[in-house]
């Protein structure tokens, strides 16, 4: 009898730390909610959506087991400032009167703050796994495009300095290089999650078919958040290796 390949086997993911899983997961599965997950995959849904609960509660867990200082206290409220005043911007733009940006403003504003401003008061962690998706969202779909012409180049520069600060205080990112708190006490959960993101990924991917442009369409719309995330890894990976691409730690 010939070999059983399973999902392990035959899909291979980026190297990913808990919070990038975490950040990553919450896209997915944003994603699969927008444009909904064909029946193939709907138990491989389930199965990526309670790895995921499960990852961030260890996260959370293992955060409240920490003591922060001052400095992530004085990181966070920054971030916290950035996303507010991001968000005003681009409400005072939605509701100008006549004004031609003002739909613009809105469709970026939707993607951001659909949900307003109740994500920077999560705790730390999950706080940055947030802001890390909203950044995510920003880069999509000319988004950030839009919030230069808007005005708001500054904003956006100011925020990716706040969020990149924000992850080195917590120990989450380090001079720009992912580190990984959770190895070791969780990294069970972490597993759990890249198993079930492999058959999540397997089971939308089959669902395509050359002669449905339909089909396609919606698997290429529930993967892109792992397609641009292979392409951050990629690109992160490359300005490593490349003298003069690593980012000084700070002295």
């Amino acid at each position: 009898m010939g070999r059983s390949y399973t999902a392990n086997d035959v899909i291979e993911l980026p190297r990913m730390t808990a919070p990038a899983a975490l950040a990553l997961g919450a896209a997915l599965l944003a994603a699969a909610e927008e444009f909904g997950a064909p029946r193939i995959a709907k138990r491989a849904l389930d199965r990526l959506s309670a790895a995921h609960a499960e990852l961030n509660d260890a996260m959370v867990a293992l955060a409240q087991k920490k003591k922060y200082g001052p400095e992530v206290v004085l990181a966070d409220r920054v971030l916290d400032g950035c996303w507010a005043a991001l968000g005003g911007c681009l409400a005072g733009w939605k509701r100008l009167p006549g004004a031609p940006q003002a739909s613009r403003a809105d469709a970026v504003y939707d993607a951001l703050f659909h949900d307003g401003l109740a994500f920077i008061q999560l705790p730390y962690v999950e706080q940055w796994s947030e802001s890390a998706l909203r950044l995510q969202r920003l880069a999509a779909d000319d988004h950030e495009k839009t919030v230069a012409e808007l005005g708001g180049r500054e904003f956006v520069t100011r925020l990716r300095a706040a969020h990149k600060a924000y992850g080195e205080r917590l120990e989450i990112t380090s001079a720009g290089v992912a580190s990984d708190p959770t190895v070791g006490t969780r990294r069970p959960q972490l597993d759990a999650f890249a198993q079930s993101l492999r058959g999540y990924v397997l089971k939308v991917a089959s669902y395509a078919e050359d002669d449905d442009p339909a089909s396609e369409e919606l698997v290429g719309n529930l993967l892109k958040p792992l397609v641009e995330h292979r392409a951050r890894a990629t690109a992160n990976a490359a300005d490593a290796s490349t003298p003069g691409g690593e980012t000084p730690k700070p002295g």
